[in-house]
């Protein structure tokens, strides 16, 4: 028979037993609430690659349903092009405590396809056949993210190779973090310029207000554009203009400031010769432009009065207009090459009138042709200086002519 101490230590062992399973059961309910209602994508599958559990999620992803899905290969919502890959990860899946993870294109029950990250771990079971948790996780966002990298990257390196344009990273201190090949224009060798004072070679006059600028953009975030001169090594300047932006990190702060400047000192020189040109242009003598094929383009103040046509009149027709009808060709011809001699010409007015004109060939880059520009001065203003020279003989009255 058994005892009562007996009976009673049956009856502690009984009781512990109950609240073994009682905690086991409670943990294999926490376990199955995690796997069922994980927003994560979780499956089982077997060692030959079937799935043995699904949970909400991995149903939702893979466009399945639950129950059909069970004992089905996962093989089949594995899209073709990847099929060796997954038979390659399976097999590795085969071996002891095996651990995988890679990117796999999948199909869903619809036929789409999206990319997904794979994480597999085999787990052992003490009796029982070994299972491999897995869970799945939707990555096209992230492609498309990682693509547009890419694409933005992309399109800096050709915008930041462009040679026409100096792009230069700075911190915000105004040190170089990144120049593009433009600067090997200016510096020749640009290695030595990571981490280099960006302000260094600014001219001192000019330096302050740049710094300034620069300050207000890193602590705006709003560039803007200012035009400075720039001392190269050999103490020569160049002319520059540039505009800042910013790069801005993960919690809106500028981290970055951007600067790309362009050489403007040809472009500033011709300007300068184009203010020079029009003031010569404006002056005394009267001087007409035209294109190779002497259509009249432009004429100055001086040219209306000396001739009497306006400017409105002139343009778009040609010299004849102000041919006296006393010249023949071989005249007009010596004329174009720019034989200085005097001539009648007629006044808008029909008044004749005496000039001397003096054609000179001027090259248009961009038509690649040339554009003539005469100046006519009336010869009364050489009547003293051509008198003497003709032995002091006078003009005359009606014509003008020497006699």
């Amino acid at each position: 028979m058994t005892t009562e101490p007996e009976l009673a230590s049956l009856e502690r062992q009984i009781e512990a037993i109950q609240q073994a399973l009682t905690a086991s059961e409670v943990l294999r309910k926490h376990y199955a609430d995690l796997h069922e209602f994980a927003p994560s994508a979780c499956l089982t599958l077997t060692e030959q690659g079937l799935i043995a559990e699904l949970n909400c999620a991995g149903a939702s992803l893979l466009g399945l349903d639950r129950q059909t899905a069970l004992n089905q290969p996962f093989a089949d919502s594995v899209a073709p092009e990847h099929s060796d890959l997954w038979s390659r990860n399976l097999a590795r899946l085969v071996m002891p405590e095996s651990r995988v993870s890679f990117e796999i294109a999948l199909v869903r029950g619809d036929s789409s396809c999206f990319c997904a990250q794979f994480d597999g771990l085999r787990l052992e079971q003490a009796g029982m056949s070994p299972l491999v948790l897995v869970v799945l996780t939707d990555i096209v966002a992230r492609k498309e993210a990682e693509a547009a990298l890419r694409e933005q990257e992309e399109f800096f390196r050709l915008i930041a190779e462009n040679p026409g344009d100096f792009i230069a990273v700075l911190d915000l201190q105004g040190r170089r973090i990144y120049t593009n090949s433009a600067y090997q224009g200016l510096f020749g060798d640009t290695t030595s310029l990571l981490g280099t004072d960006s302000f260094s070679e600014i001219h001192e006059d000019d330096r302050a207000g740049i710094m300034e600028t620069f300050r207000e953009t890193a602590r705006t975030g709003i560039g803007q554009r200012r035009a400075y001169r720039f001392v190269l090594a050999d103490g020569s300047v160049r002319q520059m203009e540039s505009v800042g932006g910013t790069i801005r990190n993960s919690r809106g702060q500028v981290a970055r400031v951007v600067v790309v400047a362009q050489d403007v000192t040809e472009r500033n020189r011709a300007e300068e010769q184009l203010r020079i040109a029009a003031a010569a242009f404006e002056a005394d003598l009267g001087m007409m432009v035209t294109d190779a094929s002497g259509v009249i383009l432009r004429v100055n103040r001086a040219f209306s009065e000396l001739t009497g046509y306006s400017a409105e009149e002139a343009v778009g027709r040609t010299p004849k207009l102000l041919a006296s009808g006393r010249h023949d060709a071989a005249f007009y011809a010596a004329m174009m090459g720019g034989d200085p001699s005097q001539r009648l010409m007629e006044r808008g007015n029909l008044e004749p009138a005496q000039e001397r004109p003096d054609t000179s060939a001027v090259a248009d880059d961009q038509r690649g042709a040339e554009r003539r520009r005469r100046s006519r001065d009336p010869l009364c203003r050489y009547d003293d200086r051509y008198q003497r020279s003709q032995g002091g003989r006078s003009a005359d009255k009606t014509s003008g002519l020497l006699r």
